[in-house]
């Protein structure tokens, strides 16, 4: 037995099952909740602690903490509206200097401490565009 049977909730025992063979035989106590504690003596007292609905609590509570949403800031809608921005303005004088289309600039991001940092550029030149950079 764990130190978390003090904490488990009393349930009402219904039935006892003997399981194994002789000399490793387990008793399984089926209590009230529904739930079972396997233990290694039959239980004489008419409750004892179900260590199944004290983790199921604890998983209910991670659970309904995890279904739950989290409202979303305006301010954090501004916050990405301004990122983005930012990075199309930065896409678009780059594709304005090598005289491509904006789809064939790719600009990469992070957010490093709340500030967005630009990692790098890729800008895909088509034969043609290279041709035409180096020859001028």
């Amino acid at each position: 037995m764990t130190t978390e049977h003090r904490q488990a909730p009393r349930r009402k025992i219904v039935e006892i099952r003997r399981n194994g063979a002789w000399g490793k035989v387990k008793y399984e106590h089926i209590l009230e909740c529904g739930h079972s504690e396997i233990r290694s003596r039959a239980s004489t007292a008419p409750k004892i602690a179900c260590a199944w609905c004290l983790r199921s609590r604890f998983k209910q509570i991670e659970i309904k903490a995890l279904a739950t949403p989290t409202p979303i800031n305006d301010s954090l809608d501004e916050m990405f509206l301004k990122v983005e921005t930012e990075i199309g303005r930065v896409k678009g004088q780059i594709a304005h200097e090598f005289k491509v289309p904006l789809e064939q600039v790719d600009v990469v991001a992070t957010d490093v401490n709340g500030l967005t940092k630009i990692n790098y550029v890729k800008v895909f030149l088509s034969p043609a565009d290279v041709r035409r950079i180096t020859q001028t």
